[in-house]
């Protein structure tokens, strides 16, 4: 066990911290580290409370947890290399945290990823980051939902907000996704995989909003599902749908995500009878294959959906249904079914929409 209160702890070139399968506390502080700045494995435990955890410029991750827990307060990360990500969490374990600020400025910086994690409460989370390709959230796996409140994503250098897959279940209450006006950079990405929006307690719902070219508000591929209550979707951009929906996944996405460097493991230190210590264990959950010709389900519940410059709903491909209820749809397009390519070949557009006391402004093309 290891305790530390309003103390600054640093390594250039290793890790900050890494603990195996003991427990760690920080109270306030600084954490600091060249390759992590936290590292833990193997049932490890890591509290703090309104530390700070810094990863240096050539770093691989800020707080790194291989089957370990992390109960995160007032916690801020802050990474700035390529492929560094701020908070990675795999292989079983549990993620809690209260008020957790994550800031990435390196290209494939993702803010928060959690892989095959067994549960994550999150409540209060920002996640900033700048990098090309830099997503903020992306969540996958895991043998519970992963619930969150009143968090605040944006991201501006064209990474998608918040990306589910790999049948993961996320289940949010409150808060923003924003991610600017990159081309192509989604809000809400879902892909084999469920997401459900809700209010918080105050009665504040999920606002998605985009603003580039082509990055629509929500995507639902893969047999993905959105179930949205009193949410918001806007898409600002040309081409771009306030949701779009289609039956396959898109493979240079899932590729590039699946393809994430898992980083270079920190050198064991050597044992006190001078043997080797444990390696690093790095190896994560094996990933799932994508399903095709699934359904892709949205329902909608007080809800709207928005594009300035493209269609509202749009579809591609067989199996969508949506269902709206006391919602408002609008855009150029309010509807737009289309046929899903296939090579020389092509899937026939095929979806239902059942609406209930909802409004659709803009046409309707098949």
């Amino acid at each position: 066990t290891f305790g530390a209160t309003d103390t600054a702890i640093s390594s250039a070139l290793g890790g900050g911290v890494w603990s195996l399968g003991a427990p760690v506390s920080f109270w306030r502080g600084s954490v600091s580290g060249g390759l992590y700045a936290a590292y833990l494995q193997d049932g490890a435990t890591l509290t703090a409370n309104g530390t700070t955890f810094t990863a240096g410029t050539g770093a691989t991750r800020g707080v790194q947890s291989a089957g370990s827990n992390l109960d995160l307060t007032d916690v801020t990360v802050n990474t700035t290399a390529t492929n560094n990500y701020g908070v990675y969490a795999y292989t079983g374990g549990t993620l809690r945290a209260r008020n957790l600020s994550v800031n990435t400025a390196g290209q494939n910086g993702y803010g928060v990823r959690l892989i095959g994690v067994t549960s994550a409460d999150i409540s209060g989370m920002t996640v900033r980051t700048s990098g090309a390709g830099a997503h903020g959230a992306v969540f996958e796996g895991g043998s519970n939902t992963y619930t969150g409140s009143d968090f605040n994503i944006a991201t501006t250098g064209g990474g998608i907000g918040l990306y589910a897959w790999q049948k993961s279940a996320v289940s949010l209450a409150g808060g923003r996704i924003d991610t600017g006006t990159a081309a192509n950079a989604h809000g809400l990405y879902i892909t084999n995989a469920a997401v459900e929006l809700n209010s918080n307690s105050q009665g504040t719902g999920v606002g998605v909003t985009t603003g580039g070219a082509g990055a629509n508000a929500a995507v639902i591929g893969a047999g993905g599902r959105l179930n949205a209550t009193n949410a918001s979707f806007h898409a600002k951009g040309a081409g771009a749908a306030g949701l779009y929906m289609f039956g396959v996944t898109d493979a240079a996405i899932a590729n590039a995500v699946a393809s994430g460097t898992v980083g270079t493991a920190p050198t064991a230190p050597v044992n006190d009878d001078g043997s080797p210590g444990v390696p690093a264990v790095m190896a994560m959950l094996p990933l799932l294959p994508e399903p095709s010709g699934g359904t892709e389900a949205v329902t909608l519940n007080s809800s709207s959906v928005v594009s300035d410059a493209g269609a509202a709903v749009r579809v591609l491909g067989e199996n969508a249904t949506i269902a709206a209820n006391h919602s408002a749809i609008g855009g150029l397009v309010a509807f737009q079914v289309q046929s899903l390519p296939n090579g020389a070949t092509s899937t026939p557009g095929v979806a239902t929409f059942n609406a209930n006391a909802s409004t659709l402004t803009g046409p309707a093309l098949t």
